[in-house]
């Protein structure tokens, strides 16, 4: 059974929660528990977690303190750091004061930006790659396909106008307004 917002009462989903990611994706997914298993990986959460910190705080951040405060070793915070760096996401300065602060003002970084260094895709399918690979060698004409063209669309719609900004102030729509 049902609810009016198309999520099972026993499953405890969080569609009813207005304005959130999971909201636009459970409309659309009808809170199917194998969708809700796709995730971004691990290093990806701790690089917006880090990056997160770096937006809310003034001036410099050492690594082990930025570590502290998002639950991780100073050695991985480093590591993701790094990457950071060579996306030109985050700059140091080395020496006794030296640290990590943000590359650009946090209205200025979009969540795909952070994305895109630490995950090998964020396509929701296979058939979505650049090569468009499909076993079925269906992809001219599948309506699944096409389905999840839509869902990654706004997916990336939602990474690439997203900003560091918006996330702290919870300021963010995932899906467009609806016209009827």
């Amino acid at each position: 059974m049902q609810s009016s917002s198309g999520c099972r009462p026993d499953f405890g989903c969080k569609a009813q929660e207005e304005g959130t990611v999971i909201t636009a994706l459970a409309r659309l997914f009808r809170c199917q528990e194998r969708f809700l298993n796709m995730q971004l990986n691990l290093t990806t959460d701790y690089a917006l977690r880090c990056m997160l910190y770096l937006a809310d705080k003034k001036g410099l951040s050492t690594s082990l303190e930025i570590g502290r405060a998002v639950g991780l070793e100073r050695m991985f915070v480093q590591k993701i750091l790094r990457s950071l760096r060579e996306a030109k996401l985050v700059c140091s300065e080395n020496g006794g004061y030296g640290g990590y602060k943000l590359a650009k003002e946090p209205e200025d970084i979009v969540l795909m930006e952070i994305l895109i260094p630490f995950e090998k895709t964020i396509k929701i399918n296979r058939c979505l790659e650049k090569d468009g690979y499909c076993g079925r060698r269906g992809v001219g004409n599948c309506s699944l396909h096409e389905f999840y063209k839509k869902v990654q669309g706004l997916l990336d719609e939602f990474f690439l106008n997203t900003t560091l900004r918006d996330v702290l102030e919870q300021k963010f729509r995932f899906y467009p307004e609806q016209t009827h």
